[in-house]
């Protein structure tokens, strides 16, 4: 190692371990602070944010450091921060350049949980959640939920999970919407009315309109391709929606 990278190193404190007191996020950054964070010395830290760090949401390594602090919260555990000795991130606050989970020695962390992502059964565990959101069509009764999760498996980005609810639009073999009824595609499940379906790749029909869950109008179009429906369960929710709860 040569000189000026053992400066560098140097002058990159690594803060004692403290469990996550503050966290918050403005203009797609992190903001945060433990217990055990000391006033910043950098010189473009504005004093009134001395105690707060910064993580941006537009990196991976960011998005990384993110979910480290939602593990870190879910288990209480405590964070060391290694500084970027910068602000380059959010004007006045001090940039985190890497951090790691470290034992947390206070009292009460016995009985820490993470929050986890099940299957529809309850039982089985997917990964730990880091996210969720929920998009509605109110008028339909349809939208999607999307889970943003980590399991063991490791990579360089979270995992997501869509699933996309009462929005299929049912395709009818008849312009009368009388006979078989089926999708556009056969790629995927939908929940669609408490139960999941998909198009079967090896009976497709020619249909002649759509029928519409919304309102049940039948709407009369060109022949095309559809694909029967088929029930069927999602690959990692099974047979209802996926569930969140504390493990």
């Amino acid at each position: 190692m040569n000189k000026l990278a053992l400066l560098s190193a140097l002058c990159s404190p690594l803060a004692i371990a403290g469990p996550i007191t503050q966290i918050e996020i403005e203009n797609n950054t992190v903001l945060f602070s433990t217990s055990s964070m000391a006033p910043s010395s950098v010189a473009c830290v504005a004093e009134d944010k001395n105690q707060l760090r910064s993580i941006s949401l537009d990196s991976h390594s960011g998005r990384a450091m993110y979910s480290l602090l939602i593990t870190a919260v879910a288990k209480q555990q405590a964070v060391a921060v290694t500084s970027a000795q910068d602000c380059a991130d959010l004007a006045g606050v001090e940039r985190v350049q890497s951090l790691r989970l470290a034992p947390n020695t206070s009292a009460g962390n016995s009985n820490a949980r993470s929050i986890g992502l099940y299957a529809s059964d309850g039982i089985t565990r997917i990964g730990t959640l880091v996210d969720t959101a929920h998009s509605k069509n109110s008028a339909y009764d349809s939208g999607r939920y999307r889970w943003t999760y980590i399991d063991n498996e490791g990579g360089v980005d979270y995992k997501t999970l869509t699933i996309s609810y009462n929005s299929a639009e049912i395709q009818r073999e008849h312009s009368s919407c009388q006979g078989r009824q089926g999708l556009s595609h056969h790629s995927s499940p939908i929940f669609q009315h408490g139960r999941y379906i998909m198009g079967n790749k090896d009976a497709p029909f020619i249909s002649s309109a759509d029928e519409s869950y919304g309102n049940y109008r039948c709407f009369t179009r060109q022949d095309k391709t559809s694909y029967e429906i088929i029930e069927t369960e999602h690959p990692i929710c099974g047979a209802g929606l996926c569930l969140v709860k504390e493990d």
